[in-house]
This record gives structure tokens, sequence and C-alpha cells, in this order.
């Protein structure tokens, strides 16, 4: 009952409210109110939370398993692309992006989903990626409660998450804060040479 309760949009977006959202809006919005023009992918976009903080002169495409989701970002934020797709399989070419966004999706991804994910990024990225999750070090007793609500949870200490990035990723800012959870933001250029080569162009 409440995995499908948290599958509604709506819903979704108020606990995403309730997660630490103001401190990671504002340590979010440092990283992405620096982008340069380009593109950018948004990889488990949900519904939107944080592309309000992308430049406007930033091109955005929202990627997300959920098309319901994707449906209620594009009533949010209507410049943006959506495509339905898989964080682990992006369906864009090789150095097809220059940045990519990716929020609260490492501990949907079972071990080998995370370095599919690492892999993917480091593909189809030419400039940069962040990256930001929970992670399950020093978790408060708040943290535990809101984990045990999350549908699909891998939560993971912060150097597995940092370790499974820096087999693709060169990360060069890391920083952590708490609000609500335990949190990890990366910011990772990808190692030349080292993309997969799963992905396909839509």
């Amino acid at each position: 009952m409440l995995e499908r309760l948290l599958d509604n949009p709506r819903l979704y977006d108020l606990v995403q409210s309730v997660v630490g959202l103001d401190e990671t809006r504002r340590r979010l919005g440092r990283h992405l109110a620096a982008l340069e023009p380009g593109k950018l992918i948004d990889v488990g976009a949900g519904t939107g939370t944080w592309l309000g903080l992308v430049p406007e002169h930033v091109e955005v495409v929202a990627v997300d398993v959920d098309s319901e989701k994707l449906t209620r970002l594009r009533e949010k934020h209507p410049r943006v692309s959506t495509v339905t797709g898989d964080a682990t399989h992006l369906p864009f070419a090789d150095n097809s992006a220059d940045y990519a966004l990716c929020v609260a999706l490492t501990h949907h991804l079972d071990d080998a989903g995370l370095r599919s994910l690492a892999a993917e990024l480091a593909r189809v990225v030419r400039k940069s990626a962040v990256v930001l999750d929970a992670v399950s070090d020093e978790a408060p007793r708040i943290a535990k409660v809101l984990w045990a609500l999350d549908r699909g949870s891998h939560p993971r200490p912060l150097s597995e998450i940092r370790g499974a990035l820096e087999e693709r990723l060169v990360l060069e800012h890391v920083e952590t804060y708490s609000a609500r959870h335990r949190y990890l933001l990366c910011v990772g250029v990808p190692k030349a040479g080292l993309g997969s080569t799963v992905g396909a162009e839509a």
C-alpha cells in the first residue's frame, strides 16, 4: 500500500519537500548556477524537483523510468524535454551531453546498477556530472524511518558510492552535509577512454 502511494507523483513531491530540501537546494544551486551554456541530462529526474536551479541558458532533458512522474515534471517545467529511460542504460549517444545531474538515485540501484550508472554518466557526459544522494553513515533516527519508507532502497555508506563513481569519474569536488539524512555531493568529470558502450542514441 505505502509503495503504491509513493508512486503517486504529487505525494512524491510532498515527500521530497521534507527530506532536507532547503539545504540540498542551496548546495546544488551553487554548482548548477555556474554551468555554462550547454545540454544537461537530469538522470532519474522524478518530477523535476531541482530543475528550477538550472540556468535558462542550459538545455535540459529529463530522464526517468516513471512516465507519470515525467508528466508531472512537464506540468511544472514546460521548457524541459523528457525521455522515459533507464539510468543504467541511458538512451543517448556517447558524449552527447555537456552535463548530468543525478539526485537521490543511487540508493534505488543494486551494486551492479550503481556501477552501470557511473559508466553511463562517463559515456554520455563531456564536461561534468553532479551526483547527490543520502548515505547510510551516521544515520539519525529520522533517516532510518525514511529509509524504511523508501521503495527499492539500497542505502550505502559514503565510501561505497564514492568508490563506484571513482571507477569512471575523476571527482573534482566532494562534500558531505546533514539535513535529516547524511548526504554526499560529488562533481566529477569522465575518465578518458573508460565510458561504457551499452547505451544507444535516442
